[in-house]
C-alpha cells in the first residue's frame, strides 16, 4: 500500500488524517488494469449520480459525498462495518484491518460498478470504515483504474487489491473505550437526523459523518451552496451544525467542514475546535480556515 506524507489528494483526508503517517513493508502486487468504462460524459452528472448510489447502495449506514480540490474529483464514501469488533483486542487489531480493507475494496467496486459515470466523473474513490461506536479503522484513495478487473473473487484476492490505495489512515492501536452518556446527550444517528433537517433534501451533495482516529472525535460535514451566498450560508449553516453536535456522546473535539459549489469544487474547507463548539453560538473567533478557493 502506499502511504500518504500530507499529500492533498482529497479533501477527506487534508490536515486530518496526514498527520498519521504510516510505514508499509508491503510491496503491491502486479495487477491487470480496469479497462475504463466509455461513457458520454455530458450525459452525466454527479448529482445524479449520488441520488442514484443513495438509493441502491445495499448498506445500513453510510455517507456518500462528492467534491473536488486542486482539480482533482473524488466520490467519498463513509460506511459502518458491523462485522468489525469495536472493542477489539491489541491481537484482534490486524482481523480488524483485513476485514476494514476488505470492505472498502467490495465498497470501491461496488460504486464503480453501480454507476458507469462513476469513472467518468471522477478520479478518485475515497472508502471510509468505522466500527459500529464509529472508530476509524481505514481511510484511502484509489483511481477507478486502479481497480483490476474482473474483480477477484477469493477474498484473498480483494485484500491484496488494498495494496493499490493511497492510505489516509489505518489503525494501528485499540480503540478508546465509550464511557457511559450524561444525561441530556444524544447519539450521532440523533443528531445526524437533526443536521440534515436544516439542508433542503433536494441539495444532493449534503451529508454529515463521525470519525474517532488518533487525532481525536471528529464530525465532517459537506454541504454545497452558491458562490454569491457563501459569505452568509458560512455563518448560518455553522451555527445550525454546531448547535445540533454539541449533545454528542463522546463529545467532539473537531467540527471539520467542508463548502462546495453547485458542480462540486471546494470553496472553503476549516475546523471548528472542540472549544469552539462549547462556545455556541460564539464560534467565530475559533474558526480555522484551511483552505479557501483562489
Amino acid at each position: 500500500m502506499k502511504i500518504l506524507n500530507k499529500v492533498l489528494y482529497t479533501i477527506v483526508f487534508l490536515i486530518f488524517f496526514s498527520a498519521c503517517n504510516l510505514a508499509s513493508t508491503q510491496t503491491p502486487a502486479p495487477i491487470n488494469t480496469a479497462m475504463p468504462l466509455v461513457v458520454n460524459s455530458n450525459n452525466c452528472n454527479a448529482d445524479d449520480v449520488l441520488k442514484n448510489l443513495k438509493t441502491n447502495l445495499p448498506f445500513g449506514e453510510f455517507t456518500v459525498l462528492h467534491n473536488e480540490i486542486k482539480g482533482s474529483k473524488t466520490l467519498v464514501l463513509w460506511l459502518v462495518d458491523p462485522e468489525i469488533n469495536a472493542n477489539a483486542t491489541e491481537a484482534e487489531i490486524p482481523d480488524n484491518v483485513t476485514e476494514a480493507i476488505r470492505v472498502a475494496v467490495n465498497a470501491s467496486y461496488l460504486l464503480l460498478t453501480s454507476n458507469e459515470c462513476v469513472s467518468t466523473l471522477f478520479d478518485y474513490i475515497s472508502p471510509i470504515i468505522v466500527d459500529t461506536n464509529y472508530n476509524g479503522w481505514f481511510s484511502g484513495q484509489i483511481s477507478p483504474l486502479s481497480l483490476p478487473m474482473p474483480k477477484p473473487e477469493n477474498d484473498n484476492e480483494i485484500v491484496n487489491v488494498g495494496n493499490n490505495f493511497e492510505i489516509g489512515f489505518l489503525r494501528q492501536n485499540t480503540t478508546t473505550p465509550i464511557t457511559l452518556p450524561s444525561s441530556g446527550s444524544c447519539t450521532w444517528q440523533e443528531a445526524n437526523q437533526k443536521l440534515h433537517l436544516h439542508f433542503s433534501p433536494e441539495r444532493q451533495n449534503v451529508g454529515f459523518h463521525f470519525v474517532l482516529d488518533n487525532v481525536g472525535t471528529n464530525v465532517w460535514a459537506q454541504w454545497n451552496t452558491k458562490e454569491e451566498y457563501l459569505k452568509n450560508d458560512i455563518f448560518a449553516s455553522l451555527l445550525n451544525i454546531t448547535m445540533e453536535i454539541q449533545c454528542i456522546h463522546p463529545q467532539p473535539d473537531n467540527l471539520i467542514f467542508i463548502i462546495v459549489n453547485d458542480s462540486g469544487e471546494t470553496l472553503v474547507m476549516g475546523v471548528v475546535p472542540k472549544e469552539g463548539i462549547q462556545a455556541y453560538p460564539n464560534i467565530f473567533d475559533k474558526v480555522k480556515i484551511l483552505y479557501e478557493k483562489e
